[in-house]
C-alpha cells in the first residue's frame, strides 16, 4: 500500500492516476474501513470462540465443585455400576478452595471478554457502600454514567448491521 511507504495523497493520486488528491483520500478511507470491518468480524469470532471456551471450562469446574472423579490404577475413572457415572470423593478443602478460585478468574474473564464491568466516567458518583456492602441510591438529581467501551459499540453496531 503506498501509504504505508509514506506517500501522501498528492503522491498517491499521482501514482493512481487520479485527477484530485481528494479522490486518492476517499479511496484510501474506503481501504482502511473495508480492513476495519475485517478485524472487527474476526474479532468478534475470536471473542465467541474465547466465550464459549470458559464456558466449556466453567461446566467442568462445576462439575469438579460436585467432587473429585475417583480414578482406578491406570488412571481410567471408577464407574458406579447402578447410576453408571463416575466415582467421585468430597474434595479437600485445597482442591475446594482451588476450584472456587479457578471459577471466580473465569468470571472475571467472562466479564470482561462480554464488556460487563462498565467504568465509572469521572464525574460519576462513586460507589458508595451502604448497609451489607450493598451500594446505596444516588442522591436525588445525580446521574450515572458508564463508560462503555468503544469496541463493544462499534462489534453491537457491525453485528446489528449484518441482520
Amino acid at each position: 500500500m503506498l501509504a504505508r511507504r509514506g506517500l501522501n495523497t498528492v503522491e498517491i493520486a499521482r501514482e493512481l492516476g487520479y485527477k484530485q488528491p481528494s479522490g486518492a483520500y476517499r479511496a484510501l478511507m474506503r481501504a482502511i474501513r473495508r480492513a476495519d470491518a475485517i478485524m472487527v468480524r474476526q474479532a468478534v469470532q475470536l471473542r465467541f470462540l474465547q466465550f464459549s471456551g470458559l464456558q466449556d471450562l466453567k461446566r467442568r469446574l462445576y462439575a469438579q465443585l460436585a467432587g473429585a472423579v475417583m480414578l482406578d490404577k491406570e488412571g481410567r475413572p471408577l464407574m458406579d455400576e447402578k447410576t453408571e457415572r463416575a466415582k467421585t470423593r468430597p474434595l479437600t478443602v485445597g482442591e475446594l478452595s482451588d476450584t472456587i478460585r479457578s471459577l471466580l478468574k473465569v468470571f472475571e474473564r467472562e466479564a470482561r471478554l462480554m464488556g460487563l464491568d462498565l467504568q465509572a466516567v469521572s464525574g460519576a458518583i462513586p460507589p458508595d457502600e451502604g448497609e451489607g456492602g450493598l451500594p446505596t441510591s444516588p442522591a436525588e438529581g445525580e446521574v450515572l454514567t458508564f463508560d462503555v467501551d468503544a469496541e463493544v459499540v462499534d462489534e453491537l453496531r457491525a453485528l446489528s448491521s449484518d441482520t
